[in-house]
């Protein structure tokens, strides 16, 4: 996530993202608030853009993967404050185009798959999503509440 700019909403939207051999997308903040700490790739969403629409594009500005909108699909919301109170949107990416690499190199040191058992320290921003992912504690848009596991 970088800085708020004039058109960002207060809420993130973060890739849960995994490579073949179950491991989790992480980029390395920097110049930004969390610099030094690892977090999901995502962004601000901005006005009149869905869910959807938001981490297709941050994807694609931030680590040049082309995401399908089939392949997105909304898994979690948390709240979290860090300097201000802001909702952090889970988004698992099922599948995607390209190779991961880091072309925000303002923004971030770093982009690197992990280990789910060696994952580094990570945002409190975004670190809510992946505790909830990792628990099966999903959103289901249907029903409006939150369910075990979608298996």
């Amino acid at each position: 996530m970088k800085n708020l700019e004039k058109n960002d909403m207060m809420v993130g939207v973060n890739a849960i993202i995994f490579n073949s051999r179950n491991e989790l997308l992480l980029s390395k903040r920097k110049n930004c608030l969390g610099d030094g700490l690892y977090s999901l790739v995502g962004g601000h969403l901005k006005k009149g853009e869905s869910i959807e629409e938001c981490i297709i594009r941050e994807l694609f500005e931030e680590i040049g993967i082309i995401v399908d909108i089939n392949d997105v699909e909304v898994v979690n919301f948390a709240f979290v404050a860090v300097g201000v109170p802001m909702i952090e949107i889970g988004v698992y990416i099922s599948k995607y185009q390209g190779e991961p690499f880091n072309k925000e190199q303002y923004y971030s040191s770093d982009i690197k798959f992990f280990k789910l058992n060696e994952l580094p320290e990570i945002f409190r921003a975004t670190k809510a999503n992946i505790d909830l992912f990792l628990k099966n504690k999903f959103y289901d848009s249907d029903a409006n509440v939150y369910v075990g596991s979608k298996k």
